[in-house]
């Protein structure tokens, strides 16, 4: 389900701007430290294994990446992999032919079927960054509450039991 609203703007945004709304700064935002994480799963291509080495310390130890999140994760190193193998497929096509665009026998120009396929993985990879925080503006909407110091656990905190 989509979130309502205009997406928030970055912190960062907020602040070169002067903060025109008035309303306070969260500066909550996720941070993200290093840590080591497990391995990629094995059936994940060399480009997906790579990106998640790349994100997923950063990723756990600010607390977005949780197994619960694995799954998506591992949904986003994959299209990452296939954005980059696409693109890369398609940059080799256009520097052979005249681009994007290829002409039929009747003389129509239509959309190499790359351009589709790169384009849709292009999408994958903006939905499944924007769950884990990827870029600034889904990074603004997480929040990260610092551990409490009661020794209570969260539970405990939130239901009071």
């Amino acid at each position: 389900m989509a979130t309502r609203g205009r997406k928030p703007k970055p912190i960062a945004i907020k602040r070169a701007t002067g903060n025109p709304g008035r309303r306070p700064l969260v500066d909550d935002i996720v941070k993200p430290p290093q840590l080591i994480v497990a391995k990629p799963p094995y059936w994940m291509d060399r480009v997906a294994k790579a990106e998640w080495r790349r994100l997923a310390p950063e990723l756990v130890a600010c607390g977005v990446l949780t197994p619960w999140d694995l799954n998506p994760f591992e949904c986003y190193c994959r299209a990452w992999s296939d954005y980059l193998r696409l693109a890369k497929k398609l940059s080799e096509l256009v520097k052979n032919e005249d681009g994007e665009l290829v002409s039929s026998e009747n003389g129509v120009f239509y959309q190499h079927a790359l351009v589709s396929l790169r384009n849709t993985a292009e999408k994958r990879v903006r939905e499944w960054g924007a769950l884990l925080g990827l870029d600034p503006s889904s990074r603004s909407r997480l929040s990260v509450k610092p551990p409490s110091d009661s020794g209570l656990s969260q539970a405990e905190e939130d239901f009071g039991t």
